[in-house]
């Protein structure tokens, strides 16, 4: 079973032996926002992911799947064939 988003971070800052305070001073934002993150009740921001991948050390690709598993189903974009149909059409 894959650990949730609110799973991983909490084990990780055990993991660090960090508080949720140093947590949320580290990644600049609230003690009572981090605590919602580690309780599942906020979606976190780009720039949360990243400060927290960066201060857990995970990465950040993987951590905002976790953050947002829906997103793992999007369609990849092939950018070189929406450039060649955009000169295309120019």
């Amino acid at each position: 079973m894959e650990r949730s988003f609110a799973e991983v971070v909490r084990d990780c800052r055990l993991h660090l032996d960090l508080t949720q305070e140093e947590l949320a001073r580290r990644i600049r934002t609230s003690t009572p926002y981090v605590a919602l993150l580690e309780a599942g009740k906020r979606h976190p921001s780009d720039k949360i992911i990243t400060r927290l991948a960066e201060v857990l050390g995970l990465y950040r690709r993987e951590l905002f799947f976790l953050a947002y598993p829906r997103a793992q189903a999007l369609p990849e974009l092939d950018a070189k064939s929406a450039w060649e149909d955009f000169r295309r059409r120019s």
